[in-house]
């Protein structure tokens, strides 16, 4: 300033010219008013008429622009609900909402439902562990439910795990299920569904031809509603994943179960863990896993089905082609047992996978089992091998196991049969016979697979 007050220049006025300048330039541009499509300040205006210091907001409104929007564990509760669901009237990118455990009641399911039923982008939603069935609400969740898919046709995949759905619940789905043909997941797991519910949901499987998964776990069916599923599944020929575990499944519904093996072209996952199958039942499902061609994925966890059972899942797996998944864990056997059976499963599985290891272990057998073999099952010209014997490999990986860990074993004697005791008739007049007759030859009883093997104990 003072360089310029000496020379004479007008500083002020110089600085003037330039801004005049710059601005020849520049357009001023009217500001649009832009939608957010989001539905994030929608959700923001909702929660500013309640006490919104206690709704997630941030959490929330940073992801509505996604396509998969979990919100689990935010803590939500109705108000929340309530928000979220005029959020979701403007949202067109959510495409998978999940919800699971917001403490949400019957009053923010309500909310929800009217703002899904405008929403056409949702197709599946997660209302896992809440508390929409709670009993002192006046509000049923079957009720909002068949409304919320009978307004939406979008929606293909609904969870309501967990959340105290009681039969009436139950029977208002499935009525509405009968004629419907969008949806194609439907849970129900780890709600109050009982007995009576079975007989609608036998129902459903039968008139249902779209539906693709269904989830019963830990619900009180017991042996009447599980078998009555059963049945219904038996005329089910669309559905690819069942889940009955921990549903009181028994020996009473092993017959259904392997009917439905038998005779299903669908079904791809089968899972009946946590259940009262024992050895018995486990034989009848392995024997018609045998003729399976479907299911690549069977669980019979927690089950008392023993060694029997274990070794009878194993040999149906050898013949069986499209098993690729088989649990079989806790089946009620002491702790050297079970060492052994899950050796045997790996190499029972390695074999399957290897066919050339599958062929070096049934000409060993062969040689071992010659002289049974060709005495009692002797082999077709076009098979000169028969299937591997599982229980010489359980006896294999026995003595393995018991030289790797010092084990103790003994060979099996089998016990003496008792001498039964011959009553002395008394002496008759000996009867001319004919000894042209020849005497009868008692036919050989083929042995078992069992009863060819060289058996060891441990001690």
């Amino acid at each position: 300033k003072k360089m310029s007050h000496e020379k004479g220049i007008d500083l002020e006025g110089l600085e003037l010219d330039r801004a005049l300048t710059s601005l020849e330039h520049f357009e001023l541009s009217k500001e649009e008013d832009k939608v957010d499509e989001t539905g994030g300040d929608a959700f923001y205006k909702r929660c500013q008429e309640f006490d919104y210091y206690t709704i997630p907001i941030e959490p929330v409104t940073s992801k509505l622009h996604l396509e998969h929007l979990n919100l689990s564990h935010t803590g939500l509760g109705d108000k929340g609900a309530i928000a979220l669901s005029e959020a979701l009237k403007i949202n067109r990118s959510v495409k998978e909402l999940v919800l699971r455990e917001n403490w949400i009641t019957p009053v923010g399911l309500e909310a929800l439902v009217n703002g899904l039923m405008e929403n056409k982008t949702v197709r599946y939603i997660d209302f896992s562990d809440n508390q929409m069935g709670i009993k002192r609400s006046k509000l049923r969740v079957g009720p909002l439910i068949v409304e919320l898919l009978s307004e939406n046709k979008q929606i293909d995949s609904i969870i309501l795990k967990g959340n105290k759905l009681c039969d009436l619940d139950c029977i208002a789905i499935c009525e509405f299920l009968f004629e419907d043909t969008q949806l194609r997941v439907l849970d129900l797991s780890y709600n109050d569904i009982g007995p009576s519910s079975g007989a609608v949901l036998s129902s459903l499987l039968k008139n249902n031809g779209y539906l693709k998964s269904l989830n019963l776990e830990w619900n009180a069916l017991r042996s009447q509603g599980a078998q009555a599923v059963l049945e219904g599944l038996q005329n089910n020929n669309v559905l690819e994943y069942i889940n009955l575990a921990w549903c009181s499944v028994s020996n009473s519904g092993v017959s259904e179960i392997a009917k439905v093996i038998r005779e299903t072209s669908s079904l791809r996952e089968l899972n009946l863990c946590h259940n009262r199958i024992d050895a018995s039942g486990a034989i009848d499902i392995a024997n018609a896993m045998r003729e399976n061609t479907s299911i690549n994925k069977f669980t019979i966890s927690e089950n008392p089905i023993g060694r029997e059972g274990v070794i009878a899942f194993y040999d149906a797996l050898v013949e069986n082609q499209t098993l690729n998944f088989l649990d079989i864990v806790d089946i009620g056997v002491n702790w050297r047992i079970e060492i052994i059976l899950v050796e045997l499963g790996k190499l029972v599985w390695y074999l399957k996978k290897n066919s050339e290891a599958m062929k070096q272990e049934q000409e060993r057998q062969y040689i071992l089992f010659q002289e049974e073999y060709d005495a009692h099952t002797a082999p077709d010209a076009s098979s000169p091998l028969r299937p591997i014997n599982i229980y010489q490999l359980e006896q294999d990986v026995l003595l393995q196991l018991a030289k790797e860990r010092g084990w103790l074993y003994t060979r099996y004697v089998p016990p003496p049969e008792p001498v039964k005791e011959v009553e002395v008739e008394p002496q008759r007049r000996p009867q001319r016979r004919n000894n042209t007759k020849k005497k009868k030859k008692k036919k050989k009883i083929p042995k078992t697979k069992e009863e060819l093997v060289d058996k060891y104990i441990l001690l």
